[in-house]
């Protein structure tokens, strides 16, 4: 019984450190870039960005996720962040996970981008 209220005490002393420092880590949470809004007939292409092939999401770097319409270093950052938690991409729908590509975001990169 003793040694199992020193452990709910340890325990209780411990739990809030954590989360103290996790709070005050020094590194602030990335804002969220603002929406540019939609082009008017909606439809974004390959073609209309200057590139004739779809951004591979498992092989491109920085610079060129960040030559996607509405994706900055941040959210490129974010991405490659993904990767290297999750793995390859097995769908390019998986860049719903990742915080600052909405469903909108989406739509306009949904013909853009490949696995």
């Amino acid at each position: 019984m003793r040694s199992a209220v020193r452990l709910l005490l340890l325990l209780l002393l411990i739990l809030p450190i954590g989360l103290i420092s996790r709070s005050f880590s020094g590194v602030p949470p990335a804002p969220n870039p603002p929406l540019a809004p939609a082009p008017a007939d909606n439809t974004v292409t390959p073609e209309s960005t200057g590139s004739a092939t779809p951004v591979r999401l498992n092989l491109a770097g920085r610079a060129e996720l960040m030559s996607l319409p509405g994706i900055g270093p941040a959210l490129a950052g974010r991405i490659l962040d993904y990767r290297r938690l999750h793995g390859r991409f097995r769908r390019a729908e998986e860049l719903l996970k990742i915080r600052g590509i909405s469903p909108r975001k989406w739509a306009e990169l949904r013909s853009l981008v490949r696995p």
